[in-house]
């Protein structure tokens, strides 16, 4: 083992000046260790780069050990002190130590040469370059703090402790050095009172092995709620003068998997966790300050009790903080996209696998442990099996998977070594919960079930503000200069680009409507998203993708600022141990058989009566009876009612179903239906409309080959047409696919309705996502007051969901020059700012064209199969059919 446990006496920072050299570069300085990149040197650069720093050494005492111990250095780093060499160490993720004493002086000159990943020496996917090198940059030199230490003859090398809820606390210490002695160890609760202490005699010829059993009676337990924690203290006396003294925190506490179920000391638990990718914008390494402190008290305020640390290693400081927050979290070790070729290359895995958790195994709030991430078939079998047995032994951890996302979703082996089962669904809103229903467990054995990653939504990131806020230098990842900004790994380099490309659009200046149409929709889709999960009681919690916007992604809870994007108070209603659900009455449909007919839930019908049912959310077990009250409110109107439920069962309590009659309206309105039980509220916007009278349809015709409105009887009265000729009697026509005799019909006087759905419609459109890499903009038309909206796609959307976008400048060139393009509902994908339409109208010669790709019916997920169950579409549609 190369680690090495710094002692609480004579340790030293070294605060020296240090100086940053590299061929053809001009010296650099830091007060304090930092990658070179920091420093000013370029980020394509591969090294080596030498640090050097100058340290005294006062009071040196020969019958002493010296030592250097290193919290981190990226990627490969050979040591000389005063010329003589120390050692090669290589990987990003472990803190190290080498012992100096052979070569330390009172006045000490130290040069390090360091290489990192991501260049021809160690490609990033032949080493475990985490995931960073695809966000940000990779990053070189020294990241972590450098200590110098003295020790006698006998020095810990790894000191491990953990404690059960019975009390018993065993502990373990491997000696380095020669030498014979007493061994102590200690436990000492939060107020410094010892609780327990135990001593042996050992003798070291190198290195050696002692194990403690202690017993405090009574602990406090470890929990998220209540994250008390004990400090042990080592201490090893050679011929009875000290010679090393360390502690460390620990917590008593117990995991278990009991089916699907994650138990905590006994009680049933559900993750609710926020990706972690270690990017701190005001810095390239992983290295947190006192915003990553800031950044769990903001996660807790928002309901998580969770961070999944995907592909790195926090360091020592952040892992504390969790231990001391009571966050859970899920350790994800850094190996993705792989290119691991040899038993000699896996070798190498393997021992930093060991070392890593080694380091961090005594921390209470690791949980959860993964060896990969979305691993193919290029990782063999054996070799997960290998890490997989590895991580049981050195942790005993209940909850061990050996790739995250699950290899039957990426290709890899299907012969699993896993503990829980583990996905990452990133579902358009219309598609998640079939994705969801499809991949739980079903016949297979019950275990824990997690989604790993999931429900992402980029935003519009406010590139103006950032600019007065932020200096050039910590947004180089917006600059268009390779030099500054190298692409390196990532695999998405279009943030330089936005900016120019909104302005392009026109739309630039309309920041405030962006942010707010993007923060809107994302609150929708993170609400719906995490409730559909919740409903499931096969399902044990989930990690949403991400803590923070990131030069890749603004799919962050934080924005670039390190604020939340939400309200804590609205947040919490659906991301909580206990949460308000909603569910709806199922319908079917027969077409040569009985086929599922997914309702729009969201959008409703003036004048009937609505029947939700209600359910709880709550993994911990309980029996009540408690007053259950609702509202639903139309403007002035309130519909008030209250029952006495039982509440029983657990993770998922049906608790009633309500039957909410709706009065008529003469326009489409918004209500709110809220429910609370007890301390536990949530509410769901619903949109009622008038139902459209469907009547003096006779100069209108239908062009729908395809026959996607068969079963509609609102279509009933328009004129059926087969071509140019039958739609030349109609004033207007409604058209599911695109004819070229369709433009001289505009240009004559009439007025068109395309309807674009899917491939093959005639007219230029692009596959894209609805919900998640996008926002809208809205522009002012009569058509809104037939779908009343707040500058943002909420649920009464969702049955509109649609997989393909009108491309303008296609179209454009469809119409001709002398057309008119209007947008009326904008796409603007957040990750390349590129703009496109689900809503658009042409004017061209005397008519007029209105085209639109939203969905109305046919299979699309729980989209409406058809027109009948889709009254925002009714509305929708006979607007268009009634404008003048």
């Amino acid at each position: 083992m190369n680690a090495f446990c710094p002692p609480i006496q004579n340790a030293r920072r070294l605060n020296a000046v240090w100086q940053i050299f590299a061929p053809s570069f001009p010296t650099h300085k830091s007060r304090s260790p930092v990658c070179w990149e920091e420093a000013g040197l370029p980020k394509s650069l591969e090294g080596p780069v030498e640090y050097r720093c100058r340290f005294r050494a006062r009071d040196l005492n020969p019958s002493k050990r010296y030592w250097l111990w290193f919290a981190g250095a990226s990627y490969e780093m050979i040591g000389w002190l005063n010329n003589q060499p120390l050692g090669t160490h290589r990987g990003i993720w472990d803190s190290f130590a080498w012992e100096i004493t052979p070569a330390i002086q009172s006045n000490n000159e130290l040069r390090l040469s360091i290489t990192k990943n991501g260049g021809k020496r160690f490609p990033t996917a032949r080493v475990l370059g985490g995931f960073l090198p695809y966000v940000s940059t990779s990053f070189g030199g020294l990241w972590g703090d450098v200590y110098w230490a003295e020790t006698g003859a006998v020095a810990i090398r790894e000191f491990y402790a953990i404690g059960k809820v019975d009390g018993i606390v065993q502990a373990e210490l491997f000696l380095d050095g020669l030498g014979s002695g007493i061994a102590q160890v200690k436990v000492c609760d939060g107020l410094g009172n010892e609780v327990a202490s135990a001593e042996q005699n050992y003798h070291c010829e190198g290195n050696q092995r002692l194990i403690f059993q202690l017993r405090v009676k009574d602990p406090a337990l470890w929990a998220v709620e209540h994250p008390t924690l004990y400090r042990m203290q080592a201490t090893i006396f050679v011929n009875g003068e000290l010679s090393h003294r360390t502690e460390q925190f620990f917590g008593f506490r117990e995991v278990q998997a009991q089916q699907a179920r994650i138990l905590l000391n006994g009680e049933p638990i559900y993750l609710r966790g926020l990706l972690h990718w270690g990017w701190y914008p005001d810095r390239l390494s992983p290295r947190p300050g006192a915003q990553a402190v800031s950044e769990l008290d903001t996660l807790q305020s928002l309901g998580y009790n969770a961070i999944k640390a995907c592909l790195w290693v926090p360091p020592k400081s952040l892992l504390d903080a969790c231990d001391q927050r009571g966050i859970v979290v899920w350790m994800e070790l850094p190996l993705w996209l792989p290119e691991i070729n040899s038993e000699a290359e896996f070798q190498r895995v393997y021992q930093e696998y060991e070392t890593i958790l080694r380091q961090i195994r005594s921390h209470p709030s690791v949980l959860l442990y993964t060896l990969g991430c979305e691993l193919s078939e290029r990782f063999p079998a054996e070799w997960l099996q290998r890490l997989y047995t590895l991580t049981k032994s050195l942790t005993d951890s209940p909850l061990i998977r050996d790739n995250s996302g699950g290899s039957e979703c990426y290709g890899g082996t299907l012969k699993e070594f896993a503990d829980f089962y583990d996905y990452h669904l990133y579902c358009d809103l219309h598609y998640a919960k079939p994705a969801f229903e499809h991949f739980l467990p079903g016949l297979r054995q019950p275990r824990p079930w997690l989604q790993g990653e999931f429900c992402d939504i980029d935003g519009y990131r406010d590139f103006e503000r950032l600019r007065e806020r932020f200096s050039p230098e910590r947004l180089w990842w917006l600059s268009q200069d390779p030099t500054i900004n190298p692409q390196g790994a990532r695999w998405l380099y279009e943030a330089p680009f936005i900016e120019e490309r909104l302005q392009a659009a026109g739309i630039a200046h309309r920041r405030s409507e962006m942010m707010r149409s993007s923060r809107g929709q994302a609150l929708a889709h993170h609400k719906y998203t995490l409730e559909t999960m919740r409903a499931y009681p096969q399902t044990s919690g989930y990690v949403v993708t991400g803590l923070r916007d990131t030069p890749v992604s603004t799919s962050g809870l934080l924005d670039d600022f390190g604020k939340a994007k939400f309200d804590p108070a609205i947040y919490q209603q659906f991301n909580a141990d206990e949460v308000l659900l909603i569910d709806w009455r199922k319908r079917r449909v027969w077409i040569g058989g009985d086929r599922p007919a997914y309702a729009d839930e969201w959008n409703h019908f003036g004048g009937q009566t609505l029947y939700p049912t209600i359910a709880l959310a709550h993994h911990r077990p309980r029996a009540s009876t408690e007053t259950l009250r609702w509202e639903f409110r139309l403007g002035a109107k309130r519909i008030q009612g209250e029952m006495i439920v039982q509440v029983e069962g657990s993770p998922l309590a049906s608790l009633a179903a309500l039957e909410i009659p709706v009065p008529k309206v003469k326009t489409a309105r918004k209500g709110v239906l809220s429910i609370s039980l007890g301390t536990v509220h949530n509410s769901w916007n619903l949109w009622i409309y008038p139902r459209p009278d469907w009547r003096h349809l006779e100069e209108t015709g239908l062009y729908d080959p395809e026959a996607r409105f068969a079963n509609f009887s609102g279509f009933a009265g328009m004129k059926l047409v087969t071509g140019k000729r039958s739609a030349a009697k109609t004033r207007r026509l409604c058209a599911t696919r695109w004819k070229d005799w369709m433009q001289a019909y505009v240009e004559k006087g009439g007025r068109l309705l395309l309807l674009l759905q899917g491939e093959g419609t005639g007219l230029p459109t692009e596959s894209l996502p609805f919900w998640r890499e996008a926002f809208r903009l809205f522009e002012p038309h009569a058509l809104w007051r037939s779908l009343p909206h707040e500058g943002f796609t909420d649920l009464q959307f969702l049955a509109f969901s649609a997989d393909y976008a009108l491309n303008r400048q296609g179209i454009q060139e469809v119409f001709g020059a002398g057309a008119e393009y209007r947008s009326l509902l904008a796409r603007i994908d957040s990750r390349t700012g590129h703009t496109h339409d689900y809503l658009a109208e042409v004017y061209a010669g005397k008519g007029h064209a209105l085209l639109t790709t939203f969905h109305f019916a046919g299979a699309n997920g729980t989209s409406p199969l058809t027109l009948n169950d889709h009254p925002a579409g009714q509305a929708f549609l006979w607007a268009v059919l009634n404008l003048d």
